[in-house]
Formats: structure tokens, sequence, C-alpha cells
């Protein structure tokens, strides 16, 4: 049992340790400790963002664990390990389950491994694959993608490919 427990922890330490993405701008808004890059927010300090999860905010409420940023982003709670990610569609990728607007990992030790974006145009970037209304990173890939609003700027870091930013 406590090497479950350490196991699961490390494994969520890992996950903390990841960089956060950007998140795309509201209304040229971005959540609190993050500045603008391109069309997107990227935080200002990056070991402080890592701390907390940003997603963008749909409908009127934030997910369960995450409290409003800003006029349109939700900001994980200090206090929760809840993940979540904006729902595309009707259905959540795999690994995720419907919550509200919201996506939310089944299992919330491997959320890095089902890691996944929303699908724009008809195509994924490299090292993702489509699967309904997402773009699912393939196993064995480390590529990192953001959906990219027609006529938007990447943020720094990325560069536009197609209807991806993708990170170089």
């Amino acid at each position: 049992m406590f090497q479950i427990i350490i196991l699961n922890l490390l494994l969520t330490l890992a996950y903390l340790a990841a960089a956060q993405n950007p998140v795309p701008q509201s209304n040229g808004d971005c959540p609190v400790g993050y500045t603008s890059s391109g069309d997107y927010c990227k935080p200002i300090n990056q070991e402080r963002a890592n701390n907390s999860d940003v997603i963008e905010k749909r409908g009127v409420n934030c997910p369960p664990g995450y409290w409003r940023s800003g006029s349109g982003h939700c900001k994980q709670a200090w206090n929760s390990d809840t993940k979540a990610m904006t729902r595309s569609g009707t259905n959540c990728p795999t690994g995720y389950h419907r919550s509200g607007e919201y996506c939310k990992p089944i299992y919330s030790s491997k959320t890095r491994d089902h890691y996944a974006i929303e699908k724009v145009g008809n195509k994924c970037p490299t090292g993702f694959r489509a699967k309904g209304d997402y773009c699912e990173r393939m196993w064995k890939s480390s590529s990192e993608a953001l959906p990219r609003k027609s006529g938007s700027t990447c943020p720094s870091g990325y560069r536009s490919k197609g209807d991806y930013c993708v990170k170089f």
C-alpha cells in the first residue's frame, strides 16, 4: 500500500513539474500571473505556473477545483489536485470523462499519458492522431501543440504550422 502511495505521489509530482502550456487570450485578457505572447497567454513566472493549471472558461462556471481568473479563464485552486480541459463537441478524449462543459481525467496520475488538444480543421499536428473532436498525442511522442484560431499569432517558443502552434 505504501509503495502505491509513493508511486502516485511521484507521478503527480512529475506532472506538476511539466511546463504549463500557453492558453488563448480571452477578449485580449490573460489570467492572473500570465502575460500576452502573440494571441496567447504565457506564465510570467514558470516556477509558480507549474503548480496550477489554467484552462479557457466555457459557459458560466469553472469546473470543480478551479476558480475564475480574468474574464475568460479558470485557474486550478492551489489546494486542488483536480485537472480539467475544455470540452470540444459532445464527447471527451480517451482517458477523460465529461463534466459539464469540461473533460476531467479518469485517472489523475495518468493525465500526461492522455495529453489531447482540440482538433482544428481536418488534420492533427505531427505526433498526434485524430480521435473525434480531439487530437490525441501518440503514445511515444513528446510533441507539444496548441490549437490556433484563424489569423492568430503563436506564442514565443511556438511556430505556426497549419491550424496549430507547434513547440520547437
